[in-house]
């Protein structure tokens, strides 16, 4: 199952120290983000397309919560792939997949 987590997004850089060894830094004139909202897939590995999307809009000033609750998306729609052992970047020719999702989706909504 794949999992929404916190973060603390804090962008870094190779430097080239004297003796001309490289070693990262923390790069200061980026964002720095606390609570940045991260997925992970089952495996542990991340989803690092939807990771860049979240600091990506969350560099641009999309309100956090907003920020959160799309990833909270994204985090269904991986379980999903998961579940149906699918690639993110698998995009049936036919709207198949999709009409897939969206009917597992639906049907784990609360009941009104």
């Amino acid at each position: 199952m794949a999992n929404l987590e916190r973060t603390h997004y804090q962008p870094m850089k190779f430097t080239e120290g004297d003796s001309g060894d490289l070693s990262w830094t923390v790069d200061d004139s980026q964002l720095n983000v606390p609570n940045c909202p991260q997925i992970f897939f089952e495996s542990g590995e991340p989803w690092i397309a939807a990771n860049l999307f979240a600091v990506a809009r969350i560099e641009r000033g999309t309100n956090i919560k907003t920020v959160v609750s799309d990833m909270n998306h994204l985090r269904a729609y991986a379980e999903w792939l998961e579940s149906e052992n699918m690639g993110w970047t698998h995009f049936p020719i036919k709207k198949k997949g999709t009409m897939s999702f969206q009917i597992s989706w639906e049907s784990n909504l609360p009941k009104r």
